[in-house]
This record gives C-alpha cells, sequence and structure tokens, in this order.
C-alpha cells in the first residue's frame, strides 16, 4: 500500500473514530433522559470502622494509589528528556497529569468513603475524570497524531471538570437544571470505547502494547467487583467486599500505565 493510500486510511479511521463520538453523544443525550445520583449508592456492603477510621477498608484500599501516582510523576520527572521513554519530550505533560490524577484520586475517594456524600464524591470523581481524559489524550497523541492528542488534552481535561460539575450544580440547584449524569457516564465509558478502537487501527509508537491491555483487563474486573459489592462480601464471608477490591484492581490497572511507560521503547 503506497503513503498515499496509507494517509487516505488513517483519515477514514479518524473520521469513523470522531463519527462514532458524535454517535454516542446524540445517542445518550436524545435516547437517555437526564438521572442523577442514586442516594442508595452510598451504601456499601462493608462500612466496619478500624482505628476510628470509618468505612476503614474503603478508605484503606485507595492507599496503592498513591504509590503508583508517585511512582508515575518521579519516573515521568526524571525520564522526560530520554528519548527512550519519549520521543517527544512534550509527550511527558499528558502523563504528568495523569500519573497526578491517579495520586488524586487516593485522596478523593478516600475522603468520600471516610463520609459518603453527595459534595465528597466530587473530589472522588474529579481525578477520575482527570486520569480518564490524560489517558486518553495520550493514546491520541501515540497512535493518530502528536499534535492533535496535545491540541485535544485542555479540551478533554475541560469536558471531563465539566461533567462533574454539570451533575454537582444540578444537585444543589435543581430548580434551575436538573442534576444529571448523563455527561460524566460518557467521560467514564467513551475512553474506553476509544481506546480500544486505537489500539486496533491505529499502529504503536512505542512498544509495550501488552501492558496496555493489562490496564483494560483490570480496570474492567474492577468495574465487575464494584457491581457485585454485597456479592463479593458475603461470598468472602466478610473478608473483602467488592468495592475495597474495585479500588485494589483499578489500583493495579494504573500500575500497568505505569509499567508501560517504564518498560516501553520507541518502534
Amino acid at each position: 500500500m503506497s503513503k498515499i493510500q496509507t494517509d487516505l486510511v488513517a483519515g477514514l479511521k479518524v473520521r469513523i473514530l470522531v463519527g462514532l463520538f458524535w454517535f454516542s453523544f446524540l445517542l445518550v443525550f436524545f435516547l437517555v433522559p437526564p438521572f442523577d445520583q442514586d442516594q442508595g449508592y452510598y451504601y456499601f456492603a462493608d462500612d466496619r470502622p478500624w482505628l476510628k477510621i470509618p468505612n476503614a477498608f474503603n478508605v484503606l484500599s485507595n492507599l496503592p494509589f498513591l504509590l503508583v501516582g508517585y511512582l508515575g510523576l518521579n519516573f515521568t520527572h526524571k525520564f522526560k528528556k530520554d528519548k527512550t521513554k519519549f520521543i517527544d519530550q512534550s509527550e511527558a505533560l499528558a502523563f504528568y497529569i495523569a500519573f497526578a490524577g491517579i495520586f488524586l484520586v487516593a485522596l478523593g475517594s478516600g475522603w468520600f468513603h471516610w463520609m459518603p456524600n453527595d459534595w465528597t464524591l466530587v473530589p472522588d470523581r474529579l481525578p477520575m475524570t482527570i486520569g480518564f481524559m490524560a489517558i486518553l489524550a495520550i493514546f491520541i497523541s501515540e497512535r493518530i497524531n502528536l499534535r492533535a492528542g496535545q491540541t485535544l488534552l485542555p479540551v478533554l481535561l475541560f469536558i471531563g471538570v465539566f461533567s462533574v460539575g454539570l451533575w454537582i450544580l444540578g444537585e444543589r440547584v435543581t430548580d434551575i437544571i436538573p442534576a444529571d449524569l448523563r455527561l460524566y457516564g460518557l467521560v467514564q465509558f467513551f475512553p474506553i470505547i476509544a481506546l480500544l478502537i486505537m489500539l486496533w487501527w491505529f499502529p504503536p509508537r512505542y512498544t509495550g502494547v501488552g501492558y496496555i491491555y493489562g490496564i483494560f483487563v483490570f480496570y474492567i474486573l474492577a468495574k465487575g467487583a464494584e457491581e457485585f459489592d454485597c456479592f463479593i462480601w458475603k461470598l468472602t464471608d466478610q473478608i473483602i467486599s467488592g468495592h475495597s477490591l474495585k479500588h485494589l484492581l483499578a489500583a493495579l490497572a494504573t500500575y500497568f500505565l505505569y509499567l508501560y511507560i517504564k518498560n516501553r521503547k520507541p518502534n
């Protein structure tokens, strides 16, 4: 296949990916009515205190995010000028933001589980959206176009933060606008679909693709554990709940992002 044909195919794939985003956006906002946070979400299977820490295991199971965030920030800082880790030094910024988001997840989620309510759910969700959007920008840069990823990074971060703000604003001023989690749901799940498509359709600029699949595997397992919070709590004879297990599995997913940047090399 000639270079012109290759460029045409790549351009078509990008258009399909963009079209998929707009299709998902329109589908969600035209077919799904606005919905707010189910208040039952704040009741988790494991509410045991320990050393005066309420909901102790749900709080403490966030600590691995601190470690991964620190490792990632430290590694990115040390090797941002290393051509074996970053072909272009500007690529480091999105990784800084992603690992900062991961670090802050530990603090925000820990605070939320210490005192579960609408307000503490905000610092729980904000770092997650920052991490999701930064990771999406990373792989746009690496798989499609470096400049496109860098240009979209602040746009994606704004959308992520706005999605949380839209929800909590609606919770506080429901007479003006409804509390609405639709955009947040799109922010949380569309990057997963987009990343999988990019992995299949676009050639990598770096080695280490296996680590990226590790991110997906453990993230999917984490979401499954979250859904079966009570079931896992009973299955393990009240040793660990699904939500605590979710934190550990999600932290493993972020650790695979760290392993990816640590072990990859330019193709």
